[in-house]
């Protein structure tokens, strides 16, 4: 590995580290809450993927990110909607790979 490699992966162990702290300090149920420049910078270093999870209403008013797969999260589901969300990421994703979701509520 060069040092460039291991400098890319050593901060993205930093992001994900600052990112879990903030999910613990936020009380949140999922693994980490990354800021929108740490998300670029993962994406960038090919240290996680990214997911719009956004519906067709929101992509109309603030647009989409081009190259990002649209996975719309079902806002309003059932158990069942959301495991089908679930077996759709799974299509789409390395699940071996970290997982980035945005969304315009954050």
């Amino acid at each position: 590995m060069s040092a460039r490699d291991l400098d890319a992966e050593q901060a993205a162990a930093a992001i994900f580290e600052r990112a879990a702290v903030r999910a613990r300090e936020m009380g949140l149920r999922y693994a980490g809450a990354v800021t929108p420049r740490e998300a670029w910078e993962l994406v960038q270093a090919n240290a996680a993927a990214l997911a719009d999870v956004r519906t067709p209403m929101e992509l109309a008013t603030v647009g989409r990110i081009e190259g990002v797969p649209l996975v719309e999260w079902p806002r309003d589901g059932d158990a069942d909607a959301v495991d089908e969300f679930a077996r759709a990421l799974a299509r789409e994703f390395d699940p071996a790979k970290p997982l980035l979701l945005i969304c315009r509520s954050g």
